[in-house]
C-alpha cells in the first residue's frame, strides 16, 4: 500500500510540474499586418526591375518575424502586405512601436497598366503602374 501511495504521489508531482513548465497556455499563429506606407513608381520599362518600398509597424511585444510580401494575384494585379508571427507562452504582451521597412524589386515582362493593392487600415488600397515597351 505504501508503494502504491508513493507512485501516485510521484505521478501527481510529475503531472503538476509538467503543467507549470508549459505555462498552461501557448499560442502561435501568423497574422496579416497593415502597411503604414508604400511607394510605387508611375511607370517602368518591360523586363526592367523596379523598386517598391513598403513600411509597417509591429505594435505588440508578442509579434515577431515581420515579413513583407508582394505577390501576383492575376495577370494584371499584385498585392502588397506584411505579416508576422504572434507567439505567446502565457506571458503578458506589451504595447510597443517598432517600425520596419523594405524595398522589393518587381519585374513585369509585358507592357500595360498593372494594379497594386496595398493593405492599409484593413482595406486593400489601389495604386497603379504603367509598364512601357
Amino acid at each position: 500500500m505504501k508503494k502504491l501511495l508513493f507512485y501516485i504521489g510521484v505521478l501527481t508531482l510529475i503531472i503538476t510540474m509538467s503543467r507549470c513548465m508549459d505555462g498552461g497556455t501557448y499560442a502561435k499563429y501568423e497574422i496579416v499586418l497593415n502597411l503604414t506606407s508604400w511607394s510605387l513608381p508611375d511607370t517602368a520599362k518591360v523586363s526592367v526591375p523596379f523598386s517598391t518600398s513598403l513600411n509597417s509597424v509591429i505594435d505588440n511585444s508578442c509579434l515577431k518575424n515581420l515579413r513583407f510580401v508582394v505577390d501576383k494575384y492575376d495577370n494584371f494585379t499584385y498585392r502588397g502586405y506584411a505579416h508576422a508571427l504572434f507567439e505567446n507562452h502565457g506571458e503578458a504582451c506589451y504595447d510597443m512601436q517598432e517600425y520596419k521597412d523594405t524595398t522589393i524589386n518587381v519585374t513585369i515582362n509585358s507592357a500595360g497598366k498593372y494594379y497594386f493593392y496595398f493593405l492599409r487600415e484593413g482595406i486593400f488600397r489601389r495604386d497603379s503602374i504603367v509598364i512601357i515597351p
